[in-house]
């Protein structure tokens, strides 16, 4: 689950959904809160492919497969909203697929 401080004002987290086939080349970190993709070069492209084949992304946090909604809340979204009614800006913006 996230381990950062709540004193910064911009924090990133991955929430990574439950699937029955995870993706092949897709590493995750959470210790060092880190994603790695690793996609093969396409041979296709010849002998001399200067092809990327590996993405690195860091977060403040990534909650695995297994991390139930209210765990997220309780973690991510509560400190904001609270801190919001304290009268502090706050926003969750919510990419994707969401619980």
């Amino acid at each position: 689950m996230p381990k950062s401080s709540r004193d910064k004002n911009i924090q990133v987290f991955l929430r990574v959904r439950p699937t029955k086939k995870p993706a092949n080349g897709l590493t995750f970190n959470e210790e060092s809160s880190a994603v790695d993709f690793n996609v093969p070069k396409d041979i296709a492209a010849g002998y001399v492919n200067n092809q990327r084949s590996n993405y690195n992304f860091a977060f403040d946090g990534i909650c695995n497969m297994e991390t139930k909604q209210e765990q997220i809340f309780s973690d991510i979204a509560k400190p904001v909203v609270d801190s919001t009614l304290q009268g502090f800006n706050g926003t969750i913006f919510a990419y994707g697929q969401t619980g």
